[in-house]
């Protein structure tokens, strides 16, 4: 994989309750050729916040270009947080779709030049973006601890990143076998390297007054609470899909399921071939996980009580 590094830049802050603090701010060329950076700062507006500015002057047409977007938390070191994401800047800037980017470019957007698609053939400005805009953009969608966090953002040219999804495992379950009957609930290989999902659920009662519950696990020593665990009513998602995760999550199964209309549900339950591709250009690109083995623990509420639980463990490489 052939990688030239463009701009590195870093930004520190620290989060307290609902405010979050710029406290650093460096940015760095790979090579000193590739342009010069005029303006790199942070600058006290009042006692409560700062704001950044950056002037970077280029030697060089920049088209082509990925990005790298890090967040890291503070533990005894910086450490990975949740999201570390490489994605295409050019096609992104043409059909913004990546949540996380979108938060995050609509911090500048308004203060800076990188507005428009490639290519930029002037100088990068970013022009006083205060900490008000991550607690407005930003954060809003990253429900955070308090601490202090880095982030860390990458451009490349001439660099593709390719990440792959693959199911390994899929169990269903009801808490009640008077529930209905588990008529299918399988994987199976479509070729080498994709797998598909089917589940048929036939049930004996009407389903109304619906919650969900969605957690993300990821394996060390076991599986672990990573970052998602979110419960939900489902019927009124339904009726007005506005939770990005739920909805990314909804959105890989909805066109291969009957589970694509509002409640209550008087009919059997069917969600037919839906292939690891779905979670590779639909879910995964909202959750910009690091590789490993992940679980996504799925369980179905009526009226307060378990109804069903479904859990499908994957791979990301």
């Amino acid at each position: 994989m052939l990688k030239y590094f463009l701009i590195w830049s870093s930004v520190g802050f620290l989060v307290c309750v609902a405010h979050i603090t710029f406290t650093n701010f460096k940015c760095s060329l790979a090579n000193e050729t590739n342009g010069e950076i005029k303006l790199c700062r942070i600058k006290a507006v009042n006692r409560t916040h700062k704001y950044l500015s950056l002037h970077l002057s280029l030697n060089t047409v920049l088209d082509n270009l990925n990005g790298n977007l890090k967040l890291m938390r503070f533990d005894n070191g910086y450490k990975p947080f949740f999201i570390d994401i490489t994605y295409d800047l050019c096609k992104f800037l043409k059909d913004p779709q990546n949540v996380i980017v979108m938060a995050f470019y609509n911090t500048f957007k308004e203060r800076s030049n990188m507005n428009h698609t490639c290519p930029y053939e002037h100088d990068i400005i970013v022009d006083k973006v205060w900490t008000g805009n991550l607690e407005q953009g930003f954060a809003r969608f990253l429900p955070t601890p308090n601490g202090d966090f880095a982030i860390f953002l990458t451009f490349y040219t001439n660099n593709k990143c390719v990440a792959h999804i693959t199911f390994t495992n899929l169990k269903c379950s009801f808490a009640n076998e008077t529930n209905g009957e588990i008529k299918l609930c399988r994987i199976k290989a479509v070729n080498r390297t994709h797998k598909y999902l089917s589940l048929h659920i036939s049930l004996n009662t009407i389903l109304d007054n619906l919650n969900g519950n969605l957690k993300l696990m990821r394996f060390d020593n076991g599986y672990k609470p990573f970052f998602i665990d979110i419960t939900y009513d489902i019927c009124k998602f339904l009726k007005d899909p506005q939770n990005i995760f739920v909805k990314a999550f909804y959105n890989t199964f909805k066109e291969r399921s009957n589970m694509n209309h509002t409640c209550p549900y008087e009919h059997d339950v069917i969600v037919d071939k839906v292939w690891t591709g779905n979670l590779e250009q639909g879910f995964g690109r909202f959750l910009p996980t690091p590789n490993g083995d992940f679980a996504l623990l799925f369980t179905l509420y009526t009226n307060n009580n378990a109804f069903a639980h479904f859990n499908l463990y994957l791979r990301k490489t």
